[in-house]
């Protein structure tokens, strides 16, 4: 199931308000991203969660 717009501006909005050196950690590799969205009470299919993944990196 995809993620609703609502949940993409909440995790865009948490990445934008998180120092730099915490966000280059959850973005560094896929498995940290999932484990912090996990965290944060969020939780996809995998391919789902790629995706978004890939357009986050394109972003920060």
């Amino acid at each position: 199931m995809a993620l609703a717009q609502k949940e993409k501006e909440r995790i865009f909005d948490l990445l934008d308000n998180m120092p730099d050196a915490q966000r280059a950690i959850v973005l560094a590799t896929f498995e940290t991203f999932v484990s912090w969205l996990k965290g944060e009470g969020f939780y996809q299919e995998e391919n789902v969660l790629q995706s978004l993944w890939a357009r986050i990196k394109s972003k920060f």
